[in-house]
């Protein structure tokens, strides 16, 4: 296969590539967060080739498709484009979802900090409204 892009494009009835990817190997991405999902095959329109240009990788022997660093919205678009095979697709959903930045807990949130700050300005509120009684 010559390109991925080619290939997406030469299927009947499949919508344009909107996406455009990101432009960096999977090699070149080592070192990053990397998420995995399993996938039972890839698509055999598919081939990611050591310099395809997405941070891409399929494990034929454990079935598992991963991806490396954060998935943007354009490279989505560009990865789900390629097949409109349906476990494929929803590999790639899973991985977009997957690859996005854990979010801080409630459990990291400086909780003695806020509850300081919120009893200062309550205490200022109090003040004020006995200041403004004496007035």
């Amino acid at each position: 296969m010559t390109s991925s892009r080619a290939a997406a494009s030469d299927r009947p009835n499949s919508p344009p590539i909107v996406g455009e990817p990101k432009g960096k190997s999977w090699s070149a991405a080592e070192g990053l967060r990397e998420v995995s999902t399993p996938l039972a095959a890839l698509p055999s329109e598919i081939e990611f080739s050591a310099d395809f240009p997405e941070p891409i990788h399929y494990d034929a022997e454990r079935k598992l498709l991963s991806y490396r660093g954060q998935m943007y919205h354009s490279s989505y678009l560009y990865l789900f484009a390629l097949s409109k095979d349906g476990p494929y697709e929803r590999a790639i959903d899973q991985l977009f979802a997957k690859s996005v930045p854990p979010v801080a807990s409630s459990a990291t949130l400086p909780w003695g900090m806020i509850s300081m700050v919120a009893a200062g300005a309550l205490g200022i509120l109090a003040l004020v409204a006995r200041m403004t009684q004496w007035i």
